[in-house]
């Protein structure tokens, strides 16, 4: 029994090593990965006070890690999380900031820690003393970075880049951010110059779509034709429902809202309706498309091919519903350091300081994001020639010289790896003007 034990006590070592170094952000959670550590702790546990195992955590550098495990835990979020924030994603900043939160727990561990739980009865007071800065420097440090973040630190250079950043284009909560079906939208509310002579221009899609509305907004005012912004969230015009993981309610709410906003085009005065969408999200592992036919696939060559014909299929519904058709091309992609997609909250605060945002830079070559993007450019052109639409290919704008960057010629083109920002989607005012004048 002790061999078995024992045994069991390795396995579950070497299981929780493994998921140690083999887990990221990307492991779906929650779900029966979860249960992996879990029951290596358990065989851990069972394998006793005996053998290879416990030998190896009776060691005094394992007792000692144990020891003050709980405070390194509470000390790494300060420390590293947020020391990302102030030096930069380099490895070796990050093993500085290790090092660093290890001193502060070894030090909390014994000056606090042990002192509250053996200190002698008639030595209260002075075991409250190392209460005071452990709770008074976090509140102090609290209040600096709020301050410091509300006021964007008094910096010229962070005041700039946070009006360029900003996460939503206009009235994205109003339009955008609107769960509910389109026929008992408020549509005025997410309209510009509705007394406007010209046929209206109707903005529709998810956030790939709603990224473009300051685009649109100028491009309108030019044309003197009214916009309608009438995106969703999470919902392209594609008829091909996906989802991530097993929840497919998500799924079934966008196909809703989908069906409704056809039938209320419909009843629309006649104009453009401008669609754009990415198919990013089907490459996920996790994602599965759901067919015509009612079955779920998470095959990627399915999926790619169930989203092309969702694509055509959306478009032409649009068509049938009595408008022209402009689809715009998915817009580059940037991949980012510690997660999937490029976010400015990988840039180190000092960045800013320096007053060089362009050391937070990300870009891919055009090569790169053809080959990537084959299967979202691909649908768009198909859905747009179905349509007998206008495709509005922005590659020259976002990518000159070859490069698809996030920040150029002193401006922040992008908000996150996946959508462009307000001061790019205004850039790209003319080529909308451009594109609705041939639709």
């Amino acid at each position: 029994m002790n061999r078995i034990t024992q045994a069991a006590g390795v396995v579950g070592l070497v299981t929780l090593l493994v998921t140690l170094f083999s887990y990221s952000e990307l492991t779906p959670f929650p779900g029966y990965h979860a249960l992996v550590p879990v029951v290596g702790s358990v065989l851990v546990i069972l394998s006793g006070p005996v053998g290879p195992v416990a030998r190896l955590l009776s060691t005094r550098p394992a007792v000692l890690l144990g020891d003050i495990s709980y405070s390194w835990y509470l000390w790494h979020w300060p420390v590293i999380v947020i020391g990302k924030r102030v030096v930069g994603q380099e490895p070796l900043a990050i093993l500085v900031l290790v090092v660093v939160s290890y001193g502060f727990a070894l030090a909390s561990y014994r000056y606090v820690e042990q002192r509250w739980r053996h200190g002698a009865e008639d030595g209260r007071l002075r075991r409250l003393v190392p209460i005071v800065p452990v709770v008074l420097v976090p509140a102090l440090a609290a209040g600096v970075l709020g301050l410091g973040g509300q006021k964007s630190w008094w910096s010229e250079s962070v005041v700039a880049s946070t009006a360029e950043l900003k996460p939503n284009p206009e009235k994205a909560n109003l339009c955008g951010g609107f769960q509910g079906p389109m026929s008992t939208r408020e549509v005025s509310q997410c309209t510009w110059g509705a007394d406007r002579p010209g046929d209206p221009i109707y903005l529709m899609g998810d956030s790939n779509a709603g990224q473009f509305t300051e685009a649109l907004v100028a491009a309108s005012e030019e044309l003197d034709r009214p916009l309608v912004v009438a995106t969703r969230g999470g919902c392209p015009v594609v008829d091909a429902p996906t989802r991530v993981g097993e929840a497919a309610s998500s799924a079934s709410q966008c196909a809703d809202w989908l069906a409704d906003a056809k039938a209320w085009l419909k009843d629309q005065e006649s104009g453009t309706v401008v669609l754009a969408a990415a198919s990013e999200s089907i490459d996920e592992e996790s994602a599965a498309v759901r067919a015509p036919d009612g079955r779920w696939t998470d095959d990627l060559d399915a999926k790619e091919r169930l989203w092309k014909e969702g694509s055509v299929s959306g478009a032409l519904a649009v068509k049938q519903a009595g408008h022209q058709v402009v689809v715009v091309s998915p817009v580059p992609h940037l991949p980012g350091e510690g997660r999937p997609w490029w976010h400015p909250a990988e840039c180190a605060t000092v960045s800013w300081f320096q007053n060089d945002p362009a050391a937070c830079n990300r870009d891919i070559s055009t090569e790169e994001y053809r080959s990537e993007q084959a299967n979202g450019l691909e649908a768009a052109a198909e859905s747009a020639h179905a349509a007998d639409g206008v495709l509005i290919d922005l590659e020259e704008e976002l990518c000159p010289d070859g490069a698809c960057s996030a920040y150029r010629n002193g401006h922040w083109w992008y908000r996150d790896g996946l959508h462009i920002s307000t001061y790019g989607s205004t850039q790209l005012a003319d080529e909308f003007v451009r594109g609705l004048a041939l639709s």
